[in-house]
């Protein structure tokens, strides 16, 4: 079976939430799949996203593109009432 990255905009994937953002490195490029693209967030703390996935998705691992033990992510998921769609909460502790 392939895996595919679900994940990306090219997927079909949005950023429906994001708590900060910046014009020249919105939330998009969490997931765009370019990893010369970063969001760039306030400095506040926690920061925190929401990613809509287009069909039900099962979530078997997070990779981190950033130094390690920089940052600490906890992974949330539900399903929604209405879209009965997949998302994701993914909290960014520092």
């Amino acid at each position: 079976m392939r895996k595919i990255e679900l994940c990306l905009s090219s997927e079909g994937s949005r950023v429906i939430l994001a708590t900060s953002s910046d014009e020249k490195h919105p939330p998009e490029n969490i997931i765009d799949g370019n990893p010369d693209t970063f969001w760039a967030t306030t400095g506040m703390f926690p920061q925190e996203f929401i990613i809509y996935f287009h069909k039900h998705v099962r979530i078997e691992r997070l990779c981190q593109i950033f130094p390690s033990n920089y940052y600490k992510m906890l992974l949330h998921d539900f399903l929604t009432t209405y879209l009965f769609k997949q998302e994701a909460v993914i909290d960014i502790l520092y």
